[in-house]
C-alpha cells in the first residue's frame, strides 16, 4: 500500500511508509547521503515526493539506514525495533521507558505476523 494518508507530521512515501522527517534525517545524518541528495532537504510536500521518485534507489538506500540506525538504537529486540518503524526512535525509548506494552501495540503485531510468514 503506497497511498499514505496525510498526517500532521506530512505524507510518507513509498511501499516503506517513510515519513519526510525520517527522508531528511536520514539523509542530513550521513555524509554521503548529504553530498549526493542534499538538495531534498529543502523539499516537502509533493515536490519530496517527487524527487524520491525521481532518484531511483533512494528510497531502498533511506530504509536501509533509517533500518540500521533503529537497530543500532534496539538490538536484539524485535518488538521495539517493529514499533520503532512506526513511533519512531524516540517515541519507542518514552514508550519503552514508560512502561508501555509495546509487544501488544497493533502496529507490533502486525509486523510479528508478516515476518512470521515470511513476508
Amino acid at each position: 500500500n503506497t497511498n499514505h494518508a496525510l498526517t500532521s507530521q506530512g505524507q510518507a512515501y513509498g511501499r516503506y511508509a517513510l515519513m519526510p522527517n525520517t527522508i531528511h534525517d536520514t539523509i542530513k545524518g550521513h555524509k554521503d547521503l548529504k553530498a549526493k541528495y542534499g538538495k531534498a532537504l529543502a523539499l516537502s510536500g509533493e515536490s519530496l515526493h517527487n524527487y524520491m521518485r525521481d532518484n531511483k534507489g533512494l528510497e531502498e538506500t533511506i530504509a536501509d539506514r533509517h533500518l540500521a540506525h533503529i537497530e543500532h538504537n534496539f538490538k536484539g529486540n524485535p518488538d521495539q525495533i517493529g514499533f520503532a518503524w512506526n513511533q519512531g526512535v524516540t517515541g519507542t525509548k518514552r514508550a519503552r521507558d514508560s512502561k508501555q506494552d509495546i509487544a501488544n501495540h497493533p502496529y507490533t503485531k502486525k509486523i510479528r505476523t508478516a515476518y512470521g510468514e515470511g513476508k
